[in-house]
């Protein structure tokens, strides 16, 4: 006895017609910015990013430039001109936050100094009025500002530091170091 099978195929010819239950199309645009803004602190043509308030006279009170104004710069990659197109395309907000907690950039006073005492800071504050959500000093419980896209897409933002509580010092030199992170959605 011999098994074999056999697999047929049966085509009926089609009475049923093509209903088209959708139509239609989809159209895809966006816009091309650079992603990669670097951020340069300018202060007195330079933008090695470091202030330096010179020497002060305890004695007589006298000798130190006590208000320095300087600027957070932003770049797209490869320009000259200050800028960041990404901003303009946020849905909200630019936020600049400063200080790091872990390490203890910033207290109720501002941007914390080491050397000289350990008393003197230094007050940071946004000279943008107009522009930015506050013009009051950084502080620890104060550290984040918000601009708005369009300003921020200019990428330059400004800032006036002096030396406080000075009276404080001892003879000898200070510094402080302040992080800044840039965001935006």
């Amino acid at each position: 006895m011999t098994l074999s099978s056999a697999i047929m195929f049966y085509v009926a010819p089609s009475f049923a017609s093509v209903i088209d239950l959708f139509v239609g199309e989809t159209h895809v645009s966006g816009v091309v910015v650079s992603s990669i803004c670097s951020v340069e602190v300018e202060h007195n043509a330079s933008n090695s990013g470091v202030i330096n308030f010179g020497e002060h006279n305890k004695a007589t009170q006298s000798g130190i430039n006590s208000e320095q104004l300087f600027w957070v710069k932003l770049y797209e990659n490869q320009s000259t001109s200050p800028g960041c197109s990404a901003f303009a395309l946020g849905s909200n907000r630019v936020s600049l936050k400063f200080g790091d907690r872990i390490v203890g950039q910033l207290d109720g006073l501002g941007v914390v100094t080491h050397g000289a005492g350990d008393g003197v800071r230094i007050a940071i504050s946004s000279t943008d009025s107009e522009k930015v959500s506050s013009t009051n000093v950084i502080t620890a419980n104060h550290s984040e500002l918000f601009y708005s896209q369009i300003f921020a897409s200019k990428g330059v933002f400004g800032f006036r530091a002096n030396a406080v509580h000075l009276e404080l010092a001892t003879p000898g030199t200070y510094s402080g170091a302040l992080s800044l992170t840039v965001s935006y959605q």
